[in-house]
């Protein structure tokens, strides 16, 4: 249907996402994170207030508000150009983790 748009808000962006930042943001606190529009970003963990809390490649973390950046999907443009080269792309494969003895109820 019309409601499987690729919009991406900050509902359903987690912690081990990589984002990449689409408007500047420049830390005006202790422990935020300046973010330049291009930096790809991993995040790392959400706060109560609704920021997130992320790392730049270059180790720099802290935090900044998911209106500045957008998830990156690891099908993109990006993965051929090579952004993405420390994570390894695993074809999905379906794993049946469940044990034996559950199977039958």
């Amino acid at each position: 249907g019309a409601s499987e748009r690729e919009e991406v808000t900050e509902k359903n962006i987690h912690p081990g996402a990589t984002c990449v930042c689409i408007h500047s943001y420049s830390a005006g606190s202790p422990g935020h994170l300046p973010l330049n529009s291009g930096d790809y970003v991993e995040v790392v963990g959400i706060s109560d207030c609704g920021l997130l809390e992320g790392r730049l490649v270059n180790g720099q973390e802290g935090f900044f508000p998911s209106s500045c950046v957008r998830e990156v999907k690891p099908r993109t443009e990006d993965v051929r150009r090579g952004h993405f080269r420390s994570h390894r792309v695993l074809p999905l494969r379906r794993v049946n983790s469940m044990p034996k003895t559950w199977k039958n109820e």
